[in-house]
């Protein structure tokens, strides 16, 4: 948590309250709850400014990361649009499509829909 100035410096305890304030800006807090006024507010003042700075880091990083990954996906898209579409025949444009009905792998002709007969036959 140490940056060099006096201010984000903590005031030196135990080892373990030591250890535990350089930790997490939880255990810091802690540890300033068990110190006296003038400590405690040194070391709470010391771990939020420690940890206001580096979540500015962490947004910048964000921020530059979030607008390389636009540029990126803008040049991206843009070049597929610059790429003429593949021209086909003009027979293979105006043949009609065929529809199928069932997958080729279902075997025997395509199925048909079923369609209500006018008089009631049976199936068998």
């Amino acid at each position: 948590m140490s940056c060099g100035s006096p201010r984000s410096t903590p005031p030196r305890g135990a080892p373990e309250q030591s250890e535990a304030a350089e930790s997490t800006l939880g255990g810091s807090v802690d540890t300033a709850a068990a110190l006296p006024a003038g400590p405690a507010d040194a070391l709470r003042d010391a771990a939020f400014d420690a940890f206001a700075r580096e979540m500015r880091i962490a947004a910048v990083a964000c921020v530059v990361l979030t607008a390389g990954a636009a540029v990126l996906i803008a040049a991206l898209l843009r070049s597929t649009q610059d790429t003429p579409a593949p021209q086909q025949p003009a027979a293979a444009r105006s043949s009609p499509r065929r529809i199928r009905t069932a997958p080729d792998w279902a075997g025997g002709a395509p199925r048909q829909p079923h369609r209500p007969q006018s008089s009631p036959e049976p199936y068998w």
